[in-house]
């Protein structure tokens, strides 16, 4: 389920908010790129039958990872509906600024702060959204954490308000 307000006039509030697929997809291929080379690790230590210790150098911190993901995933399915439901990934746009939500926790970023907005190409993995501001920091958050229309939507709204995405923001 998609929740996407249109911006059919000028300054009018755009909420982005990830559905809940978008969130366990988003966290899984997040997970597979944090620890594939501990699993690529754990695989040759089993191929070429090492000691026992070896293995479970690798298996034990994957797993107890991949553990961890499995109950915060399932306690989100559980628990996180209804009135009191956590955003888990949002974007909001208005007149004033961008305000990106993670986990229900807002990081607003004012028009006049913000610089350029790329999408960062990805190697073997998915893109990000990078967000340039004036003290040359960046924000960035993950291509995949929002559909294709609600990307469509972002990169339209970005580009009406700092011109075409850059090729680096160096």
């Amino acid at each position: 389920m998609l929740t996407t307000v249109p911006s059919k006039t000028p300054g009018a509030e755009i909420l982005l908010v990830q559905s809940r697929w978008q969130n366990i997809c988003y966290r899984g291929a997040w997970l597979l790129e944090k620890f594939w080379l501990m699993l690529f690790g754990a695989v040759t230590v089993v191929c070429w039958h090492y000691p026992l210790f070896l293995l479970l150098a690798w298996v034990l911190p994957a797993a107890s990872i991949l553990v961890l993901f499995g109950v915060i995933t399932l306690w989100l399915m559980l628990f996180n509906r209804g009135d009191g439901k956590l955003i888990e990934f949002g974007v909001r746009l208005d007149n004033a600024g961008i305000c990106i939500i993670r986990y229900g926790e807002p990081q607003f970023i004012a028009w006049s702060e913000l610089q350029a907005y790329r999408l960062e190409p990805g190697l073997c993995w998915p893109r990000k959204f990078q967000l340039k501001l004036r003290d040359d920091s960046v924000v960035e958050f993950g291509y995949l954490c929002l559909s294709k229309r609600q990307r469509q939507q972002l990169c339209h709204e970005l580009s009406c308000r700092l011109g075409q995405p850059l090729d680096s923001l160096s």
